[in-house]
């Protein structure tokens, strides 16, 4: 496996917004705790023990969406379903359905247990537990057709997207580097050197700024003032105090700094760094 960020941060964005997720398991209680009822809607409504049950039911929906959505995000990070289907396949179901199962039910005995209710009784294995397995399952498939889309769409707006070219200067010599050839632009006094990922490295006058505008921002991050790195040399990153954090390169060992991105851009550079990680 490829090595990967050594701390995964998720952006939440990527699937579904706190708020939804926030809003189903509200949905999602007050429909399971008023199926099995045989009273009135304005009667269950009148019971305190609605409300208490409400709030309990409402913590446990809240909690198994947003596992599902963590161990999803942290998932696609360290194992990412093209890389290798079956093993995610795996984790995916011990994780994000097994796991999250058992949680749930020993929330729900720990529940009785508290207000000494009969849980054979109650039939929640017969109806409540079956409703959230289903859930669970279709919260699961939703996640990863979800992933998939996203990623098809990211393909194909890839291979839609016409070659860029930077010019370098080598001795007296001027060069067309396609940016896929790219490795970094790196600033160095009032010279550029941009190395490229066969190990060549060439000169250029032109602002940093300006090359970041002709390069495509899916693939090439500015991490402070005077450096741009391409995902593909972007193994991973270390996280430091004052909120900076220190990149992990492949193919450019000419530089000798370490490359560490600015505080103000750190956010930025994480959202970008996830998002990338599914097209790469």
């Amino acid at each position: 496996m490829k090595q990967k960020s050594l701390i995964p941060e998720a952006k939440s964005e990527k699937y579904f917004p706190f708020y939804l997720r926030l809003l189903v398991p509200l949905l999602v209680s007050h429909y399971l705790i008023v199926v099995p009822q045989t009273k009135s809607f304005w009667q269950i409504m009148q019971q305190t023990n609605y409300y208490v049950a409400m709030l309990y039911s409402t913590g446990i929906a809240v909690f198994i969406i947003q596992s599902v959505h963590l161990i999803s995000i942290y998932l696609d990070h360290r194992l990412p379903w093209e890389e290798n289907w079956y093993k995610r396949l795996l984790y995916q179901c011990l994780l994000g359905l097994i796991f999250i199962l058992l949680l749930n039910y020993l929330a729900i005995r720990l529940y009785f247990w508290v207000f000494n209710n009969d849980f054979k009784a109650s039939g929640y294995m017969q109806i409540e537990f079956q409703i959230v397995l289903w859930m669970l399952l279709s919260l699961n498939i939703i996640y990863v057709s979800w992933y998939y889309i996203r990623l098809h769409q990211k393909q194909i707006a890839s291979r839609e997207k016409p070659d860029v070219f930077i010019e370098g200067n080598l001795g007296n010599k001027v060069f067309k580097i396609n940016s896929k050839d790219i490795a970094a632009i790196i600033k160095k006094g009032n010279v550029g050197i941009i190395y490229t990922q066969n190990q060549r490295s060439y000169t250029s006058n032109d602002a940093i700024q300006l090359h970041m505008q002709k390069l495509d921002k899916a693939h090439f991050i500015q991490i402070n003032r005077s450096e741009i790195y391409s995902r593909s040399v972007i193994t991973g990153y270390e996280r430091l105090s004052n909120f900076r954090c220190r990149l992990q390169l492949q193919y450019i060992s000419e530089v000798q700094q370490e490359p560490i991105v600015a505080r103000q851009r750190l956010k930025y550079f994480l959202n970008w760094f996830e998002e990338e990680e599914l097209t790469n």
